[in-house]
């Protein structure tokens, strides 16, 4: 049985430059979903979403964070990204575990980390 998954992504919606600050809900083999915390940039996020336990999260869309040249914290630290238009360079030549997060919001966009984007953004450890 094959299994296919649709993404949308609200490209009409994706700032031109942008810098979001965002927290990691949960993570698995690079997939993750992650939690817009910036009240200007809600707008590319899902309003609400159910995880498969029942809890609501407001303000989420699923990446890959997989074989970035910054990496992500391990807890739902909060952290910047900047959303591509297209799949980085870097996720498309590198190799990924096949484990996948069994229920995530549709909305997906590619991202990639950033560290000073902004000026009171903290590099984590």
């Amino acid at each position: 049985m094959i299994s296919l998954s649709v993404w949308s992504c609200k490209e009409e919606e994706l700032p031109v430059n942008n810098c979001i600050q965002v927290k990691l809900v949960v993570e698995l083999c690079g997939q993750a979903i992650l939690q817009v915390m910036d009240p200007a940039y809600y707008g590319i996020a899902e309003d609400s979403w159910q995880k498969a336990n029942g809890d609501v999260l407001t303000h989420v869309f699923s990446t890959n964070l997989a074989c970035q040249p910054i990496p992500y914290p391990a807890d739902s630290s909060v952290f910047y990204v900047k959303l591509e238009s297209q799949m980085p360079q870097t996720l498309a030549s590198c190799i990924v575990c096949k484990a996948l997060l069994a229920h995530t919001p549709s909305t997906f966009h590619y991202v990639s980390i950033q560290t000073n984007c902004a000026t009171d953004a903290q590099p984590f450890d």
